[in-house]
């Protein structure tokens, strides 16, 4: 239980008692109860959702839950994405890329990151018969957050000195990656059954590719390029409910 509510206060801007401290150990473990996380997130886009359909037209209510994921998660998986596109694209060094991630000012390709993924995320929403939208919108977040844990349990930490990455890197493993894989599985096999596999496996293949990218540009993943990873799989996901196989 402790190491779910250390995954929730991490993630979301929920309140969670502030008696609740968080070890290094304790933000690695977690990264097994990421999915849960998504669940929640999930059930109150649905729920959002709902609600704004009863008075205003569908696609206010899709826009409705880009901005609420947004706000439930403070941001932070955007500005994550915002640096590593910023770094990715700047044509430097190894080292100067790793600078720019930590650098606090927004440049013109993290900027166009950030409108690019929120305008994807509404159009392909949008886009969804009603039926697939209910559950993706539940799925979606489950299924990123999931994604992510391969990431910190497939890479070394990017960095000689420690940041927020380190915590996942050095204590998300094999045990992290099998207990978060089976609350995704149920989740997506209990909300879509057999179908609902091909947003995990979309959001998978799209989290293994950027993490051999990101090996690539870095030498290891850091807590932008997981951030980034996040918001690419919430990507994926919502392209899955294309699939009508």
């Amino acid at each position: 239980m402790r190491h779910l509510l250390v995954a929730v206060q991490f993630l979301t801007v929920i309140p969670i008692s502030h008696r609740l401290r968080m070890t290094d150990e304790d933000l690695g473990r977690s990264m097994a109860y990421f999915p849960l996380v998504g669940l929640l997130l999930g059930g109150i886009l649905y729920g959002l959702s709902q609600a704004i359909v009863l008075i205003f037209p569908e696609r206010i209510a899709d826009l409705g839950c880009v901005a609420a994921l947004v706000l439930l998660t403070g941001g932070l998986h955007l500005d994550g994405l915002a640096d590593t596109t910023d770094a990715f694209f700047s044509r430097e060094s190894r080292q100067r890329m790793l600078e720019i991630m930590r650098e606090s000012q927004i440049g013109a390709m993290g900027a166009t990151a950030i409108v690019f993924a929120l305008l994807l995320k509404l159009e392909l929403l949008s886009g969804l018969s009603h039926q697939i939208k209910r559950t993706t919108l539940i799925l979606m977040p489950v299924v990123a957050r999931w994604s992510v844990v391969f990431q910190a349990a497939m890479l070394p930490y990017a960095r000689a000195s420690q940041g927020l990455g380190t915590a996942f890197t050095r204590y998300a493993g094999s045990r992290e990656a099998s207990l978060s894989t089976l609350f995704t599985l149920l989740i997506v096999l209990g909300l879509r059954q057999l179908r609902g596999l091909w947003s995990m496996a979309f959001a998978l293949l799209l989290s293994l590719l950027f993490a051999q990218y990101t090996r690539q540009k870095t030498g290891g993943a850091t807590g932008d390029t997981m951030g980034a990873g996040i918001e690419i799989a919430e990507i994926a996901a919502l392209a899955a409910g294309y699939i009508n196989l």
